[in-house]
């Protein structure tokens, strides 16, 4: 009997462990951004299924951009020795358009192709105080993507401790196909994908869009929390306390 009632009481804790690293694991990851940018593609801009025939939008059309990402993973810029630039493959990344969700390819997911999250400081050639964020693939290569610029960030930040903040002071943004080759850019479309698997082609034209007519693009950075380790162990005792009780019918039998 005694026997049987180690083996129980073993189980109990084998179950309590798991329980206990299923709340406490996820609260390590303590420096994950969550990215989101409001903008508008133009008649220079496609969004179309893959294998069919470029879409072009017919006019200005808003798009919101999000992406969650780690600043302690690899700077993927760094190589391109700028002070100031970084840049990051997302954990994960979408782009609404038109009341679509599109779930859009990371750097991780496809070197080539993929975006990262691009962020300037006002140390960069932008000029000074002179904020910049966006979509970039392929850092080391000026890829496609779109980076807004503006004149302040609240609060200020460095490229190097990245913070909550909102990107204020809108001046405009750039869009770019892809790599400047030399001879004049080369198209690479970014790779999208809907709720049901399809896949689609992001194609961006070569064009700076100024703050006129009322345009104004919005970016924000924030941090996401770390959750409370005290409310984390709090859980684990109550669901330790529920287990203990439930099993109090199979340990009393073999005492």
């Amino acid at each position: 009997m005694q026997t049987r009632f180690l083996i129980t009481v073993r189980s109990i804790a084998t179950a309590l462990l798991g329980v206990g690293t299923l709340i406490i694991a996820p609260v390590a990851n303590a420096a994950t951004f969550k990215f989101v940018y409001n903008g508008s593609f133009n008649s220079n801009d496609a969004l179309n299924l893959l294998f069919s025939p470029t879409d072009y939008f017919s006019g200005s059309t808003p798009f919101t951009a999000t992406a969650l990402f780690d600043d302690t993973s690899p700077n993927l810029a760094a190589p391109v020795g700028t002070p100031g630039f970084v840049a990051y493959s997302p954990i994960s990344a979408t782009l609404t358009v038109d009341g679509s969700i599109y779930n859009v390819a990371t750097y991780n997911q496809d070197p080539a192709r993929g975006v990262t999250v691009a962020v300037f400081d006002d140390t960069t050639p932008f000029g000074p105080k002179h904020y910049a964020i966006g979509f970039l693939q392929n850092p080391l290569a000026d890829g496609a993507g779109f980076i807004g610029d503006w004149l302040s960030a609240s609060p200020a930040f460095s490229a190097a401790q990245l913070v909550t903040t909102t990107f204020t002071n809108y001046v405009g943004v750039g869009y770019g196909s892809g790599p400047d080759m030399g001879a004049g850019s080369t198209v690479v479309p970014i790779p999208l994908s809907d709720a049901t698997g399809k896949s689609y082609l992001l194609t961006l034209g070569n064009y700076d869009q100024e703050f006129t007519n009322g345009l104004l693009n919005t970016a924000q950075l924030e941090a996401v929390p770390e959750p409370d380790n005290s409310i984390a162990m709090l859980l684990l005792l109550g669901l330790t306390g529920i287990s203990l009780l439930g099993s109090r019918g199979a340990i009393s039998k073999y005492l």
